[in-house]
């Protein structure tokens, strides 16, 4: 098929220019194309260019310190495949992302389907005003298209954003509806498969509505710095939610709560990596009933809790420390430490609406100038709404976040409109 990919948009107009995309590996690998043909070029002019910037690459590398930091985030073009699997299953693609993302240990991710891409857009707005620079590496946003038809606007609108994979849920996830549980089972599954093939990336899960509005890196995890941070040596970080209500990790009559995986951050180290194995082993059908009743459920791994603590002042943010062991008949009982940080609802907001009182926080969620300030000074704006992709922009307009109205973002391609194709 072919790819669109602007080369400019002026004035609200796009100029396209059509590539072929490989029908047998699914994707491309955008890069500068040469506009001369091989019979036009010249040898001896070729070598002296080579020449040229080998030499300059020499002579300027020891200035730099090196290939990573000579390579800035703007430098890393948009990476688009045509099926997810190739991240796992194609060299190429490993060689692909071991060039061009060294040094970037944060990756963000989320899954669109067609029916969100709206309320895509809103989130898209706020992510890039928050994720501007990152001195812990440069933050990867990975993108999984639900449909070909999110995917196709994928493509078309990520064109020119650095830093970005988009990729393609398999068929077998595209035919079943979103909700369905094979979505939830398919984001369990794409999460231990992303952790176990690339163990240096940590990896934080958001649904599309779950808005930055200031920099969840530096403001949660390494907040302070790396050393000091509370949360930055936790195997997850979690956003707080109500459900499953039959399996709270934090038991304090006043800050109960459970892992939301909406917005969640995993370490990746080998003691995250056994519990997300362990989560798929027990899974079921709701990821979210997975990943907090495994804990209390057990497995192949039994967690037992040591202490729960709550580091920040004034904040229910908790910090559990958990001990687990195998459960196995005949395996050596070798006892490991495991982590989880359950942000207060001030720092991830949930309830947005007056007189919406959240049945596990003892407040006046009545008082609107309590509900703005809050507002105002969370990290993450995660409202309750109802699944479908109306309701989250009804949320978006009524905290007047619709950037598509506000003209904040009149100069970059909206994922939700059609294409403008000027031939």
């Amino acid at each position: 098929m072919d790819n669109p990919r602007p080369s400019g948009h002026h004035g609200g107009t796009v100029a396209l220019i059509k590539r072929t995309v490989d029908s047998n590996n699914g994707g491309t690998f955008p890069r500068q194309q040469q506009h001369r043909t091989r019979r036009e070029q010249v040898h001896w002019k070729a070598f002296l260019l080579s020449a040229f910037c080998l030499l300059r690459w020499i002579l300027f590398l020891p200035f730099f310190g090196g290939v990573d930091k000579m390579r800035s985030s703007s430098e890393v073009p948009p990476l688009f495949l045509g099926d997810a699997n190739r991240l796992f299953d194609d060299s190429d693609v490993w060689r692909e992302i071991d060039t061009w993302y060294t040094g970037t240990d944060e990756w963000v991710v989320t899954f669109v389907d067609h029916g969100y891409l709206e309320a895509f857009d809103v989130w898209l707005h706020y992510y890039r005003k928050s994720i501007t620079s990152e001195k812990y590496g440069a933050v990867i946003l990975f993108l999984v298209a639900l449909t070909e038809e999110a995917y196709a606007r994928l493509q078309y609108c990520m064109q020119d954003t650095p830093n970005v994979i988009v990729s393609l849920a398999p068929s077998s996830v595209r035919t079943r509806k979103v909700g369905n549980a094979s979505i939830w089972r398919y984001r369990l599954d794409f999460l231990h498969k992303i952790l176990s093939k690339y163990p240096t990336k940590n990896i934080l899960f958001t649904d599309i509505d779950a808005y930055f509005m200031k920099n969840p890196f530096s403001e949660i995890i390494f907040k302070g710095n790396e050393i000091q941070s509370p949360l930055s040596n936790a195997n997850i970080v979690a956003s707080r939610g109500a459900f499953p209500q039959y399996c709270p990790l934090v038991q304090d009559s006043l800050r109960t709560g459970s892992m939301c995986m909406g917005f969640i951050r995993f370490r990746n180290t080998v003691e995250t990596r056994t519990f997300v194995t362990n989560v798929i082993q027990r899974q079921g059908n709701d990821d979210q009933v997975a990943i907090n009743c495994v804990i209390h459920e057990g497995g192949h791994y039994r967690y037992n809790l040591i202490d729960q603590h709550w580091p920040i002042p004034n904040d229910n943010t908790a910090v559990l420390r958990y001990q687990y062991e195998t459960n196995e008949t005949g395996a050596t009982r070798t006892a490991s430490t495991f982590t989880v940080a359950l942000m207060s609802y001030d720092i991830a907001v949930r309830y947005c609406d007056v007189g919406k009182v959240s049945e596990f926080e003892n407040i006046n969620n009545t008082d609107p100038n309590f509900l703005k300030e809050r507002l105002q000074n969370a990290v993450i704006r995660h409202c309750m709404a109802s699944k479908n992709g109306d309701s989250k922009m009804e949320m978006a307009n009524k905290m007047g976040m619709n950037v598509r109205n506000s003209g904040e973002s009149r100069n970059t391609l909206s994922c939700a409109a059609e294409p403008v194709v000027v031939h």
